[in-house]
């Protein structure tokens, strides 16, 4: 089903059987929503991205292998340019979220809030409804996203800055991320292996940047050996080193 300005909601999933009570309640709330069947084999992406999807159930494991870029490649195919969007990853195996994130945000598309639904936990006559519930409370409780880390500049292109960004201390969890390089023309100080707070706040229909000049020393934060060679199998950097008109 389909609404007459286009779906609402995708749900892409290779066990048609496994979103059946999803595309039910879709049904039965007059939700338009497309389903699309992940299966490898078949090469059953949309034809063009889908301006009025805003949300998106993603399954993570389409064969016996988890890969993050195909999943990363169904919201590729499925969500437009800066457009904002909600992900709820509707899988038994939601651990491995991160991964997935990772690739949307080098190929810049990605998600303004995510859920994670272990599928085992629906699977009962009450799952779906149940499901639906701890979503819109979920979302309620997540009208607006703050989150601030300190980063590493790695890299400077003419548009773009390339950032190593220490999103959790605790667990030493590092993600490269690429920004626009005109909201840093107030630094005094641009140059590879300085230091930044980056601030993003994320809300319905906008999302914020603020960059603070940090002339602090991190180095010790992010003393990692071969910092290239750990993410050269990014596309993030495929893009940018050596390669800058690629943009």
């Amino acid at each position: 089903m389909t609404e007459l300005f286009g779906p609402k909601v995708a749900i892409v999933d290779d066990r048609p059987e496994e979103v059946a009570g999803i595309i039910d309640f879709m049904e039965e709330n007059k939700v338009g929503y497309q389903y699309f069947n992940a299966d490898i084999i078949e090469n059953n992406y949309p034809s063009t991205t889908i301006d009025s999807v805003e949300l998106v159930f993603l399954d993570l494991y389409y064969s016996s292998k988890f890969d993050p870029y195909q999943c990363a490649q169904w919201i590729d195919h499925i969500i437009p340019s800066k457009q904002l969007y909600e992900l709820i990853v509707w899988s038994k195996d939601s651990n491995k979220t991160d991964e997935v994130l990772s690739v949307l945000n080098d190929i810049e598309k990605t998600p303004r809030i995510v859920l994670t639904k272990q599928k085992n936990n629906f699977q009962d006559a009450e799952g779906v409804s149940r499901l639906i519930a701890e979503i819109k409370e979920d979302f309620q409780e997540n009208k607006e996203v703050t989150e601030e880390f300190i980063a590493e500049i790695i890299e400077i292109s003419e548009n773009f800055v390339v950032l190593n960004c220490l999103l959790d201390s605790e667990t030493e969890f590092y993600q490269i991320r690429r920004f626009e390089k005109s909201p840093l023309s107030h630094f005094t100080n641009l140059k590879t292996g300085g230091f930044m707070m980056v601030r993003i706040t994320t809300q319905p229909g906008e999302r914020k940047f603020e960059f603070i000049e940090d002339f602090s020393d991190h180095s010790k934060l992010f003393e990692q050996k071969n910092i290239f060679l750990k993410f050269k199998d990014s596309p993030l950097f495929k893009k940018t080193i050596g390669d800058e008109d690629n943009f």
